[in-house]
């Protein structure tokens, strides 16, 4: 079995599911945070010497047990658990920690199988500032714009008369592809972050940016949830691949 774990209406992860099931990944399951957070049985299991896993009772008599998960887009954003409307007013931020913390568990249980496993920040990925964002980009390699703090707080540079472009980073490569240069950036900012899929948008001031414009290129942003469709059907091979590559030969369930 392989997850897409995402919100219902995320077009993107729903397309990319769908295209998975077209090359051959099945079955391909889609199941929202919101299935999780509502599932009659949610469990976390831990023991000495044996490899953590987790268990879902979920409607419909769905059941999902990581130990039968081959791999999961994991696209999953931090919600309101619908507990805390029934605590008490003196218990809601205890529910809503402790719901969050079995949340990170039963995710964490498919963190080796995962893009992009949960985080203490994120239930996907990481979660960053802007500006931290920034600083990892330069880091890593990028012409960043300049940023500015006062009093008003930090102010974002605005990317005002270039043409913006995106696209993702995934096993050390770029789709749509990126000069040399930019794409040694793109990957080691993934790195930096340890998002196994990651989104980038840079700022172009060349009209027709090519291999010869990299040095006019600037970071502008970094998503951990971006839009899969703009790596179109080789950012999807290489996506099946990866999550073939751990899948056993047998027993595929």
């Amino acid at each position: 079995m392989w997850l897409v774990l995402c919100d219902p209406h995320d077009h993107a992860a729903l397309w990319a599911g769908s295209q998975l099931r077209s090359m051959g990944l099945m079955p391909v399951q889609f199941v929202a945070p919101q299935e999780l957070l509502l599932a009659s049985r949610l469990e976390y299991c831990a023991e000495v010497s044996t490899k953590a896993y987790a268990y879902a009772q979920l409607q419909g008599d769905r059941v999902i047990d990581t130990r039968s998960v081959h791999g999961t887009i994991n696209r999953a954003v931090r919600l309101n658990c619908p507990q805390v409307g029934v605590a008490a007013t003196q218990d809601r931020s205890y529910v809503q920690a402790e719901m969050d913390a079995i949340m990170l568990a039963w995710l964490a249980a498919l963190s080796a199988r995962a893009i992009n496993p949960a985080t203490a920040s994120a239930w996907s990925g990481v979660q960053l500032s802007a500006f931290a964002w920034a600083q990892h980009a330069q880091a890593a390699g990028f012409t960043t714009l300049p940023y500015r703090c006062g009093h008003a707080g930090l102010e974002h540079p605005p990317a005002l008369n270039c043409q913006l472009s995106t696209h993702l980073v995934f096993a050390e490569e770029t789709y749509p592809a990126l000069p040399s240069t930019l794409a040694s950036a793109a990957i080691q900012l993934a790195k930096r972050v340890r998002v196994p899929l990651l989104g980038i948008t840079l700022g172009w001031h060349t009209p027709n940016f090519g291999p010869k414009d990299a040095r006019h290129a600037n970071f502008i942003d970094a998503n951990t949830l971006p839009d899969l469709r703009v790596g179109g059907t080789a950012f999807i091979a290489a996506l099946a691949a990866s999550l073939m590559a751990a899948t056993p030969s047998r027993g595929r369930t």
